[in-house]
């Protein structure tokens, strides 16, 4: 199971740009099916595979945004998102900040 998390973060880590990256392909590229995803995920991280994959995402973003040299939609397609406004949405609900109110912590 260890060996299957870890190739399951690294099949998010490579697809973190990929606006199509979706559960079907997930479970795909981890070689099991996509119920098996769901109770695996849900064992592993107490999230579901969407949530696990938003939640690195987010995270990801929120490294981005501390480097400080990308603007928000920049960061949004490089953590595959296709709409920065939705992605705002989604970061502000992860971190409780929108982008532009978190990327002021880290400028001088």
């Amino acid at each position: 199971d260890e060996q299957l998390l870890k190739k399951a973060i690294a099949i998010v880590e490579k697809n973190i740009p990929n606006e199509h990256f979706d559960i079907p392909l997930f479970g795909t590229e981890l070689g099991i099916s996509r119920t098996m995803l769901f109770t695996k995920m849900k064992a592993w991280t107490g999230l579901t595979p969407n949530e696990f994959i938003q939640r690195y995402r987010m995270k990801r973003a929120a490294q981005l945004f501390e480097l400080g040299s990308l603007n928000i939609s920049e960061v949004s397609y490089k953590v595959g998102f296709k709409n920065p406004k939705y992605f705002s949405k989604c970061f502000r609900k992860a971190y409780g900040d929108t982008p532009t109110q978190f990327t002021k912590k880290f400028s001088i």
